[in-house]
């Protein structure tokens, strides 16, 4: 009797499942050019199992929004007490592994503003609360130039249409224990509206709705829905959802569904974002140089 396994992964930057069918990086991406994107940043962490113990490794994105602040997800640096504390944010990158280090700078942190709805509901939905949202106030300011700049931020409350391209970016998966996309990766999705990623995410669950916690207010959701050929992975949290010079999501989660007999078989939406422009006057609020 043949015996079919499926296994469906929860990928989220800091809860990354060791199995070897994680997919890295943006799955059907291409590479950014340089100073395309001047307003990523990669969160890194300490490294392990490499060659240069001492090096940090890239671990979660985040979204220069100010000189002093950026936006992140609030997962990427919620365990800031434990094993996985960000150390520094390197801006002017393209290459994670160097290359571009005429225009690199290594910031650190001087604090911390997780959402607070994020903080009461975590201990419940893990890496998939609500509000997944961080602001990041650097120890310095950031030098703008041609590769390292901001990006706006939607009006308050702005809505994108069903079906409308937005792009995202990231450098995905750089886990200790994976073959690692280095250059910046750029892709096209498509927002799917509420009741679609919805009852997608239900069938995951098995319909338990206890257990869905995208939002019709608070989340953004990208497509193509049964594709394997464009969803963003584990490392591109925090990273932006852009439409028209504007972020207008972060990445919070995903989930990759693995089936034995089909090797890398995704299903469900290719990304759950936070919608910033719900978020609005809570950014300007902790935010002093917008």
């Amino acid at each position: 009797m043949k015996v079919i396994v499926s296994i469906i992964f929860l990928i989220a930057a800091l809860a990354v499942d060791a199995t070897p069918h994680n997919p890295v990086g943006i799955t059907g991406g291409t590479n950014a050019n340089f100073g395309e994107f001047p307003f990523i940043v990669s969160l890194q962490t300490e490294g392990c199992h490499r060659a240069n113990a001492s090096a940090t490794i890239h671990t979660c994105s985040g979204t220069i929004i100010s000189p002093n602040y950026i936006l992140t997800a609030a997962h990427c640096v919620n365990k800031q007490n434990g094993s996985m504390k960000v150390l520094k944010i390197v801006a002017g990158l393209v290459d994670i592994e160097g290359g571009d280090e005429t225009y690199r700078q290594d910031v650190g942190i001087e604090s911390i503003v997780i959402h607070p709805d994020y903080e009461t509901t975590y201990e419940q939905f893990g890496y998939m609360a609500p509000s997944d949202l961080a602001i990041v106030k650097l120890n310095q300011s950031l030098t703008f130039n041609e590769v390292v700049g901001s990006i706006s931020l939607p009006e308050e409350d702005a809505q994108l249409d069903d079906n409308a391209d937005v792009q995202f970016v990231g450098w995905g998966d750089h886990v200790c224990w994976t073959e690692k996309p280095t250059r910046l990766q750029t892709t096209k999705y498509n927002i799917i509206n509420y009741e679609t990623c919805y009852l997608a995410c239900l069938a995951l669950f098995y319909d338990n709705d206890k257990l869905v916690t995208v939002d019709e207010d608070l989340s953004l959701c990208t497509g193509p829905l049964n594709n394997g050929t464009r969803v963003n992975v584990a490392g591109d949290s925090g990273g932006p959802l852009i439409k028209d010079g504007l972020v207008y999501g972060l990445h919070s989660w995903i989930f990759v569904y693995y089936n034995a007999a089909i090797d890398h078989d995704m299903k469900g939406p290719s990304g759950i974002f936070v919608k910033l422009s719900s978020y609005i006057s809570w950014i300007k609020e902790n935010v002093d140089d917008l």
